[in-house]
């Protein structure tokens, strides 16, 4: 072999690349009581009854994971994103 080919391969191998772990928003935690109060990934709102739902304001269920509405207004829309945030930091939270 010759100099340069020693050379070539002396060299230190790179060291594997490291994912980035996803980071968590730095957005404050949506507060746990409220209307959303008693809101979990299986249960609706404390104040949801059969006649009127807290994040529809109808008596159509608008639970982020009960319910599908495709059709719901703007603001309807908003506190079901709104409710979906607060399951994921609750998800968060239990994970610890």
């Amino acid at each position: 072999m010759t100099p340069e080919q020693t050379d070539i391969a002396e060299q230190p191998a790179r060291p594997a690349k490291k994912k980035a772990r996803r980071k968590v928003s730095d957005k404050p935690v949506p507060v746990r009581g409220g209307e959303f109060a008693g809101l979990s990934a299986t249960d609706c709102c404390a104040d949801c009854t059969e006649d009127r739902c807290v994040i529809t304001t109808v008596a159509l269920c608008g639970h982020p994971f009960k319910a599908s509405l495709h059709n719901a207004g703007p603001k309807t829309k908003a506190k079901i994103m709104e409710a979906r945030k607060l399951i994921r930091h609750q998800k968060i939270d239990a994970r610890g």
